[in-house]
This record gives C-alpha cells, structure tokens and sequence, in this order.
C-alpha cells in the first residue's frame, strides 16, 4: 500500500468513525424517546385503569340504589291499588246501607200494621 492509499484508508476510517458515533448518538437519543413514550403510555394506562374502576364502583352503587327505588315504588303502587280497591268498595258498602235501612223500614211498617 502506498502512502496515499494508507492515507485515504484512515480518513475514510475515521469518517466512518464519526458516521457511526452520530448514528449511535441519534439511534440513543431515538430510544430515549421511545423508551419515554412507553413510559408515558404506560401511566396513561394505569389513569384509565383507575377511572375504569371508579366508574364500575359508581355503576354498581347506582344498580343497588335502582334496586332499592325498584321496591319503594313497586311497595307504593302496591298500596295504591289497595286503596283505590279499597274505594272501588265503598259505594257498595254505601248501597248495602241504603238497601238495609229500607229493609229494615219496610219491616218494620209490616211489623207495626200487624200490632195495630
């Protein structure tokens, strides 16, 4: 090898050198990056996770207080239609007065023409 060519040789080697060290700097600072975003994505998950589980311990609640106002209103339509039977009962019960009272008068009118 000529002295040229021993020259050429390590400048050549040595822009390779640099080449590389820039491309390691790069490719570290590209894994820094990538290793922050995973790092950021990961605590995003454990946020999500967290709301998840607040909003199904407010579902579940919110299920047992429907559950609860299901009762209430089934125990209040229930007594509802009992009073309104209830109701529905006493014109009857006026009638069977009505109707008793003139019995009774016409008995007694029958009772009192046969003492006279």
């Amino acid at each position: 090898m000529t002295e040229n060519n021993v020259s050429q040789f390590i400048a050549s080697t040595e822009q390779r050198l640099t080449n590389l060290e820039e491309s390691m700097k790069h490719n570290h600072d590209a894994h820094k990056d990538i290793y922050t975003r995973i790092e950021e994505t990961s605590k995003a998950g454990v946020v999500i996770d967290v709301r998840y589980s607040t909003i199904i311990q407010s579902m579940s609640s919110l299920e047992k207080s429907f559950a609860e106002v299901k009762a209430e209103v089934r125990t209040e339509i229930n007594n509802i239609k009992a009073q309104v039977q209830e109701l529905m009962l006493k014109p009857a019960k006026k009638w069977d007065s009505v109707v008793m009272g003139a019995m009774l008068a016409i008995v007694g009118a029958v009772i009192g023409y046969f003492i006279k």
